[in-house]
């Protein structure tokens, strides 16, 4: 009987070894995942861009955004939602413009095509002058020039052919379009952005149609379209671009001709 006992007292301490092994191993592994959690958080903040699907580092990164909210997505302006690029880039415009500008896409649209249809450039160039919102017409469209409005802190309201944005099928990247399709289109572009060689414009595109990421943040807000890509859109399309200014500037009276220009529309 005590052999039998002193057997059973020898599992007994084997089995409690075990045990304490599987909890020290248990432990370390745990421990192990949670440090590498860690660091995969930390990468992810540190990549951000590369997330994106822009880049790891950037080089230079120039926006002139707003301290509060001023995006509009087109889906949310009322019955006439399908064509109402133009009213939301116009009161993009006006929001940016003035932080006070309280009027919304569906009232712009009431004082212009009530009954629905694709606005002109005629008629953001008419709105925003209505609404006292400085601006002038460039005719000079090249990817440089178009960077040194950022620089001098305005922003731009073009229109263009969206269809020769490319299309990016990554549900996560904020580079290129997430849609397809289309033509005649207004954006706003409020910054830029350089990875090396790699140009990208910051832009809100109102076309967004309620696409959310994960966070709730509109797809169409902050979206990357390459240079390349906006000046064959614009080019394509209308070779001119809206200078929404901050303030007076006498380089504002270096616009293009109005009365001369052709018009284009868009939806």
């Amino acid at each position: 009987m005590v052999k039998i006992d002193i057997i059973k007292n020898k599992g007994e301490n084997m089995k409690k070894i075990i045990y304490i092994l599987l909890i020290v191993l248990l432990n370390l592994f745990y421990g192990c995942i949670s440090s590498n959690s860690d660091t995969e958080e930390e990468k992810t903040y540190s990549t951000l861009w590369e997330e994106y699907g822009l880049g790891m580092n950037y080089s230079v990164y120039k926006n002139n955004d707003r301290e509060y909210s001023w995006y509009i997505d087109q889906f949310t302006t009322g019955s006439y939602w399908e064509n109402n690029c133009g009213p939301s880039s116009a009161v993009m415009a006006g929001k940016w413009y003035n932080k006070n500008f309280i009027e919304t896409a569906a009232e712009a649209r009431n004082q212009i095509f009530n009954n629905g249809g694709w606005w002109s450039t005629d008629d953001i160039s008419s709105y925003l002058n209505s609404k006292s919102i400085q601006n002038i017409i460039i005719s000079d469209i090249s990817i440089n020039n178009m960077m040194a409005q950022i620089d001098k802190g305005y922003i731009e309201l073009v229109c263009l052919d969206i269809s020769k944005v490319r299309y990016n099928s990554n549900l996560i990247q904020h580079v290129d379009r997430y849609t397809q399709g289309g033509t005649g289109h207004f954006i706003i572009i409020k910054g830029y952005i350089t990875f090396g060689s790699d140009i990208y414009f910051e832009v809100y595109d109102p076309g967004n149609y309620n696409a959310k990421y994960k966070n709730g943040e509109f797809k169409g807000k902050d979206r990357y379209y390459r240079a390349e890509d906006i000046f064959n859109a614009m080019d394509s399309w209308w070779k001119y671009a809206f200078v929404i200014g901050a303030t007076e500037n006498k380089e504002l009276k270096k616009g293009a001709n109005r009365n001369k220009i052709p018009k284009a529309y868009g939806n």
